[in-house]
């Protein structure tokens, strides 16, 4: 089931040290979201799901340049099955779906409204 709690001013912390030029967090971050995105609880992923899109909108070019690049693609359709279920699974469809559907906000947000196209 999809949980759409966040902790703002965890996120807008977590914005600010990936935007410091001291900071590691960047890759640190992008491994971890990475990783519970692939994992198998359901919450956890839809949790990174979000935390990752609050970082899409507030961190600007170099976290949208970790995520449009093809090894970080790559590990999203990790997720995807190699074919179709023939049953759906609850929690795996529904983030496969919201991956699906930030994919598709992200693509049009970067190709009409972003300076960085």
């Amino acid at each position: 089931t999809r949980s759409n709690i966040i902790d703002y001013p965890s996120c807008l912390h977590l914005c600010d040290q990936v935007n410091s030029k001291t900071s590691n967090a960047r890759p640190v971050l992008t491994h971890l979201i990475r990783r519970h995105v692939n994992g198998t609880d359901a919450c956890r992923a839809f949790f990174a799901l979000n935390i990752l899109e609050v970082l899409m909108m507030q961190c600007g070019f170099p976290v949208r340049y970790l995520m449009s690049r093809k090894e970080w693609l790559n590990e999203l359709v990790k997720r995807f099955p190699a074919e179709p279920r023939k049953q759906p699974v609850k929690g795996k469809d529904e983030v496969e779906d919201y991956i699906l559907l930030l994919l598709g906000k992200w693509a049009e947000s970067l190709s009409t409204k972003s300076r960085y196209r």
